[in-house]
């Protein structure tokens, strides 16, 4: 009886709980607005980028040494820049592995040296942890040793960064060995790096950030007769094959830009056109071979540079301190038109440009990002009206 009673009253109270709900149509209003957003973003060609990743690949073969002191004063310089909002900053060095029945020996080098898995930046990035283990090797040389005077910093960075005595860490990461490497074949280094962390199922880079590379040699690659010989690549890599060995890294990256510190032609020359050069230039390439005391193979660096919209500067610089401040300063432009997103897009239904519609095969979203890939429309100032569906 007693339980019949209580069932009873429960019901009655319950009842009476639902009879007095409302629903709120304002809320369920904005949920539907939630569900389908729309953003206005301002596009313009010289607005820089925000979410910058920018990777030195850094020759460290015994011949920097003529020119490492003045990169390094350019460098120093570099943290006064004016960096895009969300930069960060890593550092790996030149020298290639070896390639053995299309396999990869992520612990030999091309030439071949001792404890050479050991060096700080040989197919990783150059972080305070592998600077130690360089530098407390036991049979690291003290010659190679005394190049190393600064601990290091974390692998990324950012461009203010510094290590715990105060230094700079784009600085304190660009300690090399300057030792005898033989090749300096950085596109082969870089799409090497690429590969081992494609292995280890790694991204090297964030998503949606527009990664720049920047080339650091007093040559171009490969440096030294490298290709075809045993243990080497047979031919050199296009841009496009360099370019796709990133990519396979991360998709969702939202542009590259290849970019070089690098011995360039003399003034007037035919390989300068189309080439965006930061700094000065010599009268004469017998001035640049004269001061890097390098051979060279060609100026393949500069087929990378051209054709993703970067930014060269010689090598020999009479004015460090500008060509790379200027340079960096440039790192956030794209030749691409990208927008950033300001809030959760799972899927874009209308982009209008300046209220003209544009097709949905003329333009990439992945993530945060609207990348236009149809290249009839021209970069200038737009007012972009982005319609999603969440």
């Amino acid at each position: 009886m007693f339980n019949s009673i209580f069932i009873l009253i429960l019901t009655i109270i319950l009842f009476q709980n639902c009879s007095q709900v409302k629903f709120d149509e304002s809320l369920d209003n904005n949920s539907k607005k939630n569900l389908n957003p729309s953003y206005t973003v301002n596009y313009s060609p010289e607005k820089s980028f925000e979410d910058v990743d920018i990777l030195f690949v850094l020759d460290e073969s015994i011949s920097m040494k003529r020119v490492l002191s003045k990169i390094m004063d350019g460098f120093d310089s570099a943290s006064k820049a004016n960096y895009p909002k969300n930069t960060r900053m890593a550092i790996t060095n030149m020298a290639p592995a070896q390639v053995k029945n299309n396999e990869i020996d992520f612990n030999t080098q091309f030439v071949p040296r001792t404890q050479v898995s050991d060096f700080p930046g040989f197919m990783k990035l150059v972080s305070h942890s592998t600077i130690m283990d360089f530098y407390y090797n036991s049979e690291t040389e003290i010659k190679y040793k005394s190049n190393f005077t600064q601990p290091g910093c974390s692998e990324w960075f950012q461009p203010t960064s510094k290590n715990s005595y105060g230094v700079n860490c784009l600085l304190a990461n660009s300690q090399i060995t300057l030792f005898p490497t033989g090749v300096e074949a950085g596109t082969v280094s870089l799409h090497q790096l690429i590969k081992k962390y494609n292995s280890e199922e790694q991204k090297l880079f964030r998503d949606g950030a527009l990664v720049n590379i920047i080339f650091v040699s007093d040559t171009h690659d490969p440096g030294a007769n490298y290709y075809g010989r045993n243990n080497a690549y047979t031919t050199p890599l296009t841009v496009n094959e360099l370019k796709q060995s990133l990519l396979s890294n991360n998709e969702n990256i939202s542009g590259i830009k290849f970019n070089g510190i690098v011995p360039l032609p003399e003034k007037n020359n035919p390989l300068l056109k189309n080439l965006n050069v930061v700094g000065d230039l010599k009268n004469t390439f017998d001035e640049v071979k004269e001061m890097t005391n390098e051979g060279l193979h060609g100026f393949h660096y500069l087929d990378f540079i051209k054709s993703t919209g970067g930014i060269a500067t010689n090598i020999v610089n009479s004015n460090w301190t500008q060509a790379i401040q200027s340079m960096i300063e440039q790192v956030g432009k794209s030749n691409d038109i990208i927008f950033k997103i300001p809030g959760l897009c799972l899927n874009v239904t209308s982009l209008k440009l300046n209220g003209i519609s544009v097709e949905t095969e003329s333009f990439q979203h992945i993530k945060s990002i609207i990348k236009i890939t149809d290249k009839t429309i021209k970069a200038k100032n737009y007012k972009a009206t982005i319609e999603c569906e969440n």
